[in-house]
């Protein structure tokens, strides 16, 4: 199988950073509105007829994908622990009342990133601040939209495969423990070519257009019944799948390859070596790429940096949202664009970073000690670093506007 099986699964490392530029874009006019935190077993509390009769319409919807990798669930909720169960989330997870700082925000009481996740571990450079926050206190739209877009990587999709009544099944890539337990759920590769489907089909059962959809009703249900801060914190759930595969090395299994490639790999007999060092470069890559992006967004709030302004600039402006009324048809139309521009963001990182990092399987940037994003930018040419931004730009004005997108389709608009 060619698969990605140790590969990262975060897509823009900063998942708020990307959506707090992206709601920046002059259509978005309901930003500053103040909604009341609330506690998820408030909300279920109120809405436990609706939320039943929600959880069996998605049921009903998954059931007619004739997906493999279900199994209908009870859809009687009135506790976190049974919605978990219903939405075949991981029962450990948890829902803190907490908001995310932006770079740069005023001194103020911070709080342990781990008491709102155990997954949250701050990485320097990049910055990794919360604040907390009580039911009844007012926040915005958009620090709620902000901090949750990242909430589908603190513990939502680890570690399933130990659920069997889940019915997931078995793995189709990443591992079954640690951050790339997740990646099927926020990986998905849906363009890929004749060889991999006949020969690998496995690669192409991700299953986040199916996350998408069920974060989308829930906040439906929510802006409906007007507890309009659950209806802002599922949408921002919802907007970070659809985010992230609006990175390519989300959306194409092997941008480096070509179709040669595959049919040197079918005739092989060295194929467990030549998979290792295609996924170790895709990694590597993938690494780097979220790397640059979310250090040069973080960057942006704090120096005047014109490419980290650029940056910025992509997701804040162009298209207000794109051309698809459903979940599924926005989904599609963000993997597509996203696994065909795959190849050339491959090829910028391959111009614009150090080739040990980028050339050198036996190199694992994850871990080697000598990994730093601030000395791979610092020794990336001018010309290179213009030509990875200038991709960065088609990534971002698409993760900008589908981020729009979701969030008009979830509010109604």
């Amino acid at each position: 199988m060619i698969v990605l099986l140790a590969a990262p699964a975060f897509a823009w490392g900063h998942h708020y950073l990307v959506t707090d530029r992206a709601l920046s874009h002059p259509s978005v006019t309901w930003a500053d509105e103040q909604v009341e935190v609330e506690p998820l077993s408030a909300f279920i509390e109120a809405q436990a007829p609706t939320l039943q009769v929600t959880l069996q319409a998605y049921q009903e919807w998954m059931a007619g994908r004739k997906s493999e990798r279900f199994a209908p669930q009870g859809t009687l909720v009135s506790t976190e622990v049974e919605l978990l169960a219903a939405c075949r989330l991981n029962p450990t997870a948890t829902f803190p009342l907490v908001v995310r700082l932006l770079p740069g925000a005023e001194p103020g009481e911070r709080i342990d990133p781990a008491t709102a996740s155990k997954y949250l571990k701050p990485v320097a450079p990049l910055v990794m601040e919360f604040a907390a926050v009580e039911a009844g206190d007012l926040v915005s739209a958009r620090s709620v939209v902000d901090t949750f877009t990242d909430e589908p990587d603190w513990g939502f999709d680890h570690e399933l495969w130990v659920y069997p009544s889940y019915g997931y099944g078995e793995i189709p890539y990443g591992k079954l423990t640690g951050e790339s337990s997740k990646a099927a759920f926020h990986m998905q590769f849906g363009h890929e070519n004749l060889l991999v489907k006949m020969f690998a089909h496995d690669v192409t059962e991700g299953m986040v257009v199916e996350r998408v959809e069920l974060f989308l009703r829930l906040s439906r249900v929510a802006f409906d019944s007007g507890h309009r801060y659950w209806g802002y914190r599922f949408a921002a759930w919802a907007a970070h799948y659809v985010q992230d595969l609006a990175q390519p090395y989300h959306s194409k299994a092997l941008p480096g390859e070509r179709f040669g490639y595959y049919v040197k790999y079918a005739v092989s007999e060295k194929k467990d070596e030549m998979k290792a060092e295609a996924t170790q470069l895709a990694a590597n890559r993938h690494f780097i790429y979220e790397d640059v992006v979310a250090y040069g967004l973080q960057q942006s709030y704090l120096e005047p940096d014109p490419r980290y302004a650029a940056m910025s600039g992509w997701l804040s402006g162009g298209e207000a949202v794109l051309e698809a009324n459903t979940a599924e048809k926005l989904a599609e139309l963000v993997m597509k664009r996203a696994a065909k521009h795959a190849p050339k963001i491959d090829a910028a990182i391959l111009a614009a970073a150090d080739p040990r990092f980028t050339d050198d399987p036996s190199y694992d940037v994850e871990t080697a000690p000598d990994y730093t994003v601030a000395g791979v930018l610092a020794a990336m040419p001018a010309p290179a670093w213009d030509t990875l931004l200038e991709e960065t730009g088609q990534d971002f004005a698409t993760a900008g506007a589908a981020t729009r997108t979701l969030l008009a389709l979830a509010r109604g608009d």
